[in-house]
């Protein structure tokens, strides 16, 4: 293979090998835009949350926003500001963790989301994090000191 032609190869596959490393570069939350007290209230929530959740490190979110949060390689997933889950009825069961009640929805991820704040957060734990109400708890405190209760 003449020389040129390889310089080239290389360049290539040193292209797309750094190109593969950019798919770790953030995980993807859809931003919610609150606005008012409850967009103040998750800006003072976000800029309290822990650097570790479960065990896990922060991570950068994509799109980049001041509303959302993610730990882990598998990521924990919180976001401020989000629309009541349709699925919330009047009569829905509700769990209470570390003085905050919260809208459970199970799947291959558990999503909570809280009731009766200024603001809904809304944090998704995949499975891998069991017992799920673990990683939330870890949370609650923030969400108490930062997000006030309707009442």
């Amino acid at each position: 293979m003449p020389r040129r032609h390889l310089l080239v190869v290389s360049a290539v596959a040193l292209a797309l090998i750094g190109l593969a490393g950019c798919g770790e570069a953030g995980t993807a939350v859809p931003a919610p835009t609150p606005s008012g007290p409850a967009g103040l209230a998750c800006r003072g929530l976000i800029s309290a949350l822990p650097a570790q959740v479960s065990g896990q490190d922060s991570r950068a979110v994509l799109p980049s926003s001041a509303f959302t949060a993610a730990w882990g390689k598998d990521p924990i997933t919180l976001a401020c500001g989000v629309a009541t889950p349709p699925a919330l009825q009047p009569d829905s069961p509700l769990v209470t963790i570390n003085g905050v009640d919260w809208f459970v929805e199970q799947g291959r991820v558990t999503t909570f989301t809280t009731v009766n704040r200024v603001a809904n957060v809304q944090i998704s734990v995949p499975t891998s994090y069991a017992p799920e109400a673990s990683a939330v708890s870890e949370l609650a405190d923030e969400i108490t000191a930062k997000i006030p209760s309707k009442d």
